[in-house]
């Protein structure tokens, strides 16, 4: 750098000037940032309702592992009714 020149000085209007584009630059990230994550949240979304319909959809065509619960009252009447039957095929045989 030659002698005679020195920094360029930084003028008030050129420090509001160099301020209002960082702030338009911030603004326009925070925008595109904002921008993205609405994105982001409806791909979130599309796809947990993709992989909520897959699991109803492979839900409905595997067979069940576990058989349906019977309580102990149905099981005590299921109990009854199976010893009425079977004393009233014991009594048809014998006649």
């Amino acid at each position: 750098m030659s002698p005679g020149k020195q920094w360029p000085l930084k003028s008030p209007d050129r420090v509001a000037a160099l301020s209002l584009t960082r702030l338009t630059i911030y603004n326009d990230f925070q925008s595109r940032l904002y921008l993205w994550c609405l994105q982001m949240n409806r791909k979130k979304k599309i796809n947990q309702i993709f992989k909520a319909r897959a699991k109803k959809s492979n839900a409905k065509t595997n067979p069940k592992a576990k058989d349906r619960y019977i309580s102990k009252a149905e099981r005590a009447r299921l109990e009854t009714d199976a010893a009425g039957e079977s004393s009233l095929t014991q009594s048809a045989l014998s006649d």
